[in-house]
C-alpha cells in the first residue's frame, strides 16, 4: 500500500506537475523540472514555490524583447536599404 502511494506522489511530481505548469505558463516540461530543482537547491521551498512564475516572466519579457516590430511599409524599407530613393532619374542633357 504504501509503495503505490508513493509511485502515485513520484509520478505526480515528476510528470504531471511538470506538464501542468509547463502548458500553464507556455514552458517545455522539462524546462520546469530544471527550474523547480534549481529553485529548491538556491531557495528551499520558497525558491521552489517562486521559481516558475520568475521563469514564466522572465520568458515573456525574452519573447517581447528578441521579436523585431513589422515594418510599416516593407515596400520602403527594402528600396532604403538598396539605396534607391523613389526618385526619377534626373534625364541627361
Amino acid at each position: 500500500m504504501g509503495l503505490g502511494i508513493a509511485l502515485v506522489g513520484q509520478i505526480e511530481g515528476h510528470v504531471l506537475h511538470p506538464l501542468v505548469m509547463g502548458r500553464h505558463v507556455s514552458l517545455h516540461p522539462f524546462v520546469v523540472s530544471v527550474g523547480v530543482s534549481a529553485g529548491t537547491i538556491l531557495g528551499g521551498l520558497v525558491g521552489a514555490i517562486v521559481a516558475i512564475p520568475v521563469m514564466g516572466v522572465g520568458w515573456a519579457v525574452f519573447s517581447t524583447l528578441r521579436t523585431p516590430p513589422e515594418p510599416d511599409e516593407p515596400d520602403v524599407v527594402v528600396r532604403a536599404a538598396a539605396g534607391v530613393t523613389g526618385e526619377p532619374a534626373a534625364a541627361a542633357g
